[in-house]
């Protein structure tokens, strides 16, 4: 569960905490809408009703309020978060929502499985310590990270980014220039739970049997009316640090247009136009770009018919061919969507 945070869903600040003890019974409510995130997604390791997968079974315990706080704040059995992370009140919530469950008489199963034939760094990283089951199979964000910071990203930036997470993920940030979440994932491993030794196996495994990941980063302005229809700026960004970072190779930026919403034009190194998917049932446009290196952007630009809503939004995707994970398909990220329309706006103006 070492949560080092895909970049282009990194976002500033942390929330207010009420550090003090819940003085109230939980909120129910609350404690489930924590629970199953998107803001800590504890349900990864605990499975999606607390039935337990990688990490033990949560729902219908009965748990105390002091004993579910020790196990959020001594991070002897999985990372500390502190109350920056996860207030008291929230804990409370979490708790309480847990306890309203039913028992479960049957654990759950891991997120993402352990092959058969796993080197002993994919053995650490999915089953003992429990990594990839919040980063995936082919850890896709600590990946990123390592093509993020080059040579920076040595085995002692690994084990600071383990056990001191709150304070060096700031920093990384601070390096690539994205911002930060609203609050972390992932609090900090316990040295004497995490031992180095198998962190080392994970970060060989990591570097030399899946390989670097390039930080790329994609987002999709609102749209601005103008004679041909709406036009949105899409950024495709490199955000590694420069000098440092590796390159992006032949990239390829997907664009899904939405039914009844027809490609007026399109701009920017490398259009392709328009393309059908017949598997998606809809038109796609699509960009190839031969390289990006860190720290440089391009900019496109999509002219459709008519505005788009945040419920029938323009969805877009980016892969690249190199570097690439060696084990399984192209590394793929999600173009952020545009945001709605500021007040006034409209394709129709």
């Amino acid at each position: 569960m070492i949560a080092l945070v895909a970049f282009g869903l990194l976002l500033q600040g942390f929330p207010s905490a009420q550090s003090g003890p819940a003085s109230e019974p939980g909120d129910v409510t609350a404690g489930k809408a924590l629970f199953e995130g998107p803001g800590i997604e504890c349900n990864r390791c605990h499975g999606a009703q607390g039935e337990g997968g990688f990490a033990p079974t949560v729902a219908g315990r009965s748990l105390t309020l002091e004993k579910f706080q020790n196990g959020l704040r001594r991070g002897t059995v999985m990372p500390m978060y502190p109350t920056s992370i996860i207030t008291d009140r929230e804990a409370a919530d979490m708790l309480a929502y847990l306890n309203s469950l039913p028992p479960v008489t049957q654990r759950g199963a891991l997120r993402v499985a352990v092959p058969e034939s796993a080197p002993p760094g994919q053995r650490a990283a999915i089953g003992t310590i429990g990594c990839a089951q919040c980063h995936g199979a082919v850890f896709g964000s600590p990946r990123q990270a390592l093509g993020a910071l080059g040579n920076d990203a040595d085995f002692q930036w690994f084990t600071r980014m383990v056990y001191d997470h709150t304070t060096e993920m700031p920093l990384l940030a601070k390096s690539t220039g994205q911002p930060l979440r609203p609050r972390f994932v992932m609090g900090n491993y316990n040295r004497a739970t995490v031992q180095e030794s198998s962190l080392r196996q994970i970060y060989d495994w990591m570097r030399n049997d899946l390989g670097v990941r390039a930080n790329i980063v994609g987002r999709m302005s609102p749209g601005v009316p103008g004679p041909n229809g709406v036009a949105y700026t899409v950024t495709i960004e490199n955000a590694g640090v420069q000098g440092k970072g590796v390159a992006a190779e032949e990239l390829t930026v997907s664009i899904r247009v939405p039914m009844g919403v027809m490609v007026t034009g399109g701009t920017g190194a490398g259009y392709q136009g328009v393309r059908r998917d017949d598997q998606a049932m809809t038109d796609v446009a699509v960009w190839q770009i031969a390289q990006l290196p860190a720290a440089e952007r391009q900019t496109l630009t999509l002219t459709v018919s008519s505005a788009v809503t945040p419920a029938n939004n323009l969805r877009g995707t980016i892969t690249w061919a190199r570097p690439a994970v060696k084990p399984g398909p192209l590394d793929t990220v999600a173009i952020a969507p545009a945001p709605a329309p500021a007040a006034g706006r409209s394709g129709n103006q």
